[in-house]
C-alpha cells in the first residue's frame, strides 16, 4: 500500500493548507517538516514502525477535515522532536478545530494543553490546564510528591 503515505503527504499539504503537496517523489511539507519520512514513501504501510504509522494517520485525517479532531496518545511511539511537532500542529489546529486528547505525559499536558480532565479513582477535575495540572492535584492522583521546577513537574 505505498499509495497511502503519498496519500497521507497530499493530505498533509491540502488540509495544513502549509505548501504545494508532493508530486511524484516530490517532497512535501510534511516529509520537509520531518513528520513523515521521505525514505519510506513508497512503502507498505505494514512494514512501518508504530510512530512512522501515527503519523501517516495523521496526515490522513487531516484530508478528511473532521468536525472534531480526537486523539488517543497521539504522542506515544515518537521521539522527543516528533512529540513536541505533533504537540504544535495540534496546538494550531486547535486554533480553527476543536481538539481533545489524552496524553498521560504532564509536562506535555502542561505546555500545550489550553484545558485538562484529571480522572481519578474516586474523583474527577476539569478546568484551565494551569487550574488542573497542580502539585496538590497531581498528588492526589497519582500518591505520591510533585514539586515543580520552572515549567517542568517532577515527581519526588
Amino acid at each position: 500500500m505505498p499509495w497511502l503515505t503519498r496519500f497521507a503527504c497530499r493530505a498533509w499539504s491540502a488540509a495544513s493548507q502549509l505548501g504545494p503537496c508532493c508530486q511524484s517523489r516530490e517532497p512535501c511539507v510534511a516529509f520537509q517538516s520531518g513528520f513523515v519520512q521521505t525514505a519510506r514513501i513508497d512503502d507498505d504501510i505494514t512494514r512501518l514502525y508504530g510512530g512512522e504509522r501515527q503519523r501517516v494517520a495523521f496526515a490522513a485525517m487531516l484530508a478528511q477535515d473532521p468536525a472534531l479532531m480526537m486523539f488517543d496518545e497521539p504522542t506515544s511511539h515518537q521521539e522527543v522532536a516528533q512529540q513536541l511537532l505533533l504537540m504544535r500542529l495540534m496546538r494550531q489546529l486547535s486554533e480553527n478545530h476543536p481538539v481533545v486528547a489524552s496524553c498521560h505525559d504532564i509536562n506535555l499536558a502542561a505546555r500545550f494543553a489550553t484545558h485538562s480532565l484529571m480522572i481519578g479513582e474516586d474523583f474527577h477535575r476539569a478546568d484551565r490546564v494551569e487550574d488542573v495540572l497542580t502539585t496538590p492535584w497531581l498528588a492526589r492522583l497519582f500518591s505520591g510528591e510533585f514539586v515543580r521546577s520552572g515549567e517542568q513537574f517532577i515527581a519526588s
